[in-house]
């Protein structure tokens, strides 16, 4: 059995894989765990583009937990030379391929070569991530905060220096 894309079980980083493909769906989550609605998920958002989902990447540990769950979704490859090119089973028609190289928390969804090299990344577990328009509200919000305490360290200063005033009066 070929694979269809060889060049991501060599010594590629991430950031050169990103190079090859084109990103049509990013998605960030707050706290989501590996289980069969998050795998659905990502394959959609590469399905509603009307391209099939032809690999799907992970790491070791992400396909750990997979494997936990997956006993009725996952059909497992046995042969040695496709395991030890990253292979590791069959789900919903796509590859699962296990590579050193996907950042932990990662699921890669990628369409078929002649499909444009497609694909959807899903960020779980990831706390918090901020636009630009989140940015600059806290910002605001920030800016607004340091003068209201800086306004407050004023009337303390005056309110101490009346103490002390007074005290030194009687």
């Amino acid at each position: 059995m070929e694979l269809l894309y060889p060049e991501l079980l060599g010594g590629m980083s991430w950031e050169q894989f990103l190079q090859l493909v084109k990103v049509k769906a990013d998605v960030k989550t707050a706290y989501r765990e590996t289980d069969p609605s998050t795998l659905s998920d990502v394959f959609a958002a590469l399905e509603v583009e009307q391209v099939r989902v032809a690999v799907l990447m992970m790491n070791a540990r992400n396909y750990a937990d997979v494997r936990k769950f997956g006993s009725n979704i996952l059909d497992p490859e046995t042969s040695r030379e496709n395991l030890s090119k990253g292979l590791m089973a069959k789900m919903w028609g796509a590859d699962v391929v296990v590579h050193k190289n996907v950042p932990m928390n990662t699921i890669v969804a990628l369409s078929e070569p002649t499909d444009g090299r497609l694909v959807a990344i899903l960020h779980l577990a990831v706390d918090t991530f901020l636009g630009a328009d989140d940015i600059i509200k806290y910002y605001d919000e920030l800016k607004e905060l340091s003068k209201e305490l800086q306004s407050t360290i004023n009337k303390a200063a005056n309110l101490m220096h009346s103490f002390i005033t007074t005290v030194e009066r009687h």
